[in-house]
């Protein structure tokens, strides 16, 4: 139906319904493919505030939704940066949903966090157990088909038993994502991580250092642009993050020098988010924030964003 729309108004601005709904006409022509789709963006007195026109091609992988963003030439802006997430990485879901129910039969929760051994289990996570730059592993239960686990681990045979194919997946670098609320990621490193069926998995087709691309979508404009690409057409402005959405993200193009510096502020992050009592710690937590600051910075300038444009994603 999508290829049909020829003209939305986006009434966001004016107070129609006493809910707070985001009022929104489209207008098609059955059988005739228009080229391009005329936004039409009304204020408050019911004016047209704006008019912005967008080509169809935009919309090839299904999202309309984001031509209801009230910033919609800042999306524009940022998703013509030349490169996409898929075009160096491939992102994939970690389970079918038989294959989950599955994995539950296979969980087992350690009494304590030194009872773990790298060598004979995987850690076992789920998107609420995946924060940025981390993992609450051992620091909050993990909930998984109604059951809770503070140490949830799979031993490494019996899930290669169950899961062959599953198992090269998981035994191997990468980066996870949550699965909906927050887009949040962190790096498995040490390739000894089980991620649950609400997740993404994102891993590297010529690469072996993830630390650009963890620095990358943990960034505020990541978020900025997908909230406002993707909430529209969810529900209560929820969104599933899924493998295709992570891969349609756009990738600026970074030199060298760009490039050193998120890994640095990204090693500096990490190091300290490892730490067993960074979650207690504020001063800790404060550093992390002034790296990540650094990182939001140079990333806004890889993306060409104005003064302007940056006090949007900020506020």
């Amino acid at each position: 139906m999508h290829d049909f729309i020829y003209r939305i108004g986006n009434f966001d601005k004016v107070n129609v319904f006493e809910a707070g709904n985001s009022p929104i006409v489209c207008f098609i022509k059955k059988g005739i493919v228009i080229e391009n789709i005329q936004v039409d963006i009304f204020g408050g007195n019911h004016c047209i505030m704006e008019k912005i026109y967008a080509s169809h091609s935009r919309l090839k992988d299904n999202n309309w939704g984001y031509l209801l963003s009230m910033n919609l030439k800042l999306l524009f802006k940022i998703a013509d940066t030349p490169k996409k997430v898929k075009d160096d990485y491939v992102a994939e879901n970690p389970f079918t949903v038989s294959e989950a129910y599955g994995v539950k039969e296979i969980i087992e929760d350690l009494d304590n966090r030194n009872s773990y051994n790298p060598k004979k289990y995987f850690k076992f996570v789920n998107t609420g157990t995946i924060d940025k730059y981390l993992t609450l592993w051992g620091r909050k239960k993990t909930t998984y088909l109604k059951n809770k686990y503070l140490f949830p681990v799979i031993l490494k045979t019996a899930f290669l038993k169950k899961y062959p194919r599953r198992y090269k997946q998981m035994d191997a670098t990468k980066i996870l994502i949550s699965g909906m609320r927050h887009f949040e990621s962190v790096i498995d490193a040490e390739s000894n991580i089980v991620a649950g069926k609400s997740t993404v998995i994102l891993k590297g087709k010529n690469k072996s250092d993830y630390r650009e691309i963890l620095g990358i979508l943990n960034s505020k404009l990541i978020s900025f642009y997908i909230k406002e690409s993707f909430s529209a057409l969810g529900i209560d402005g929820g969104i599933n993050f899924t493998a295709s959405l992570v891969e349609g993200l756009p990738l600026p193009k970074l030199d060298k020098s760009s490039s050193k510096i998120i890994e640095n502020f990204v090693s500096e992050i990490l190091a300290i988010t490892n730490d067993k009592n960074y979650l207690e710690n504020a001063s800790k937590q404060a550093k992390v924030q002034q790296y990540e600051h650094q990182i939001d910075e140079l990333v806004y300038k890889l993306y060409g964003l104005t003064l302007e444009e940056i006090e949007t994603i900020e506020k």
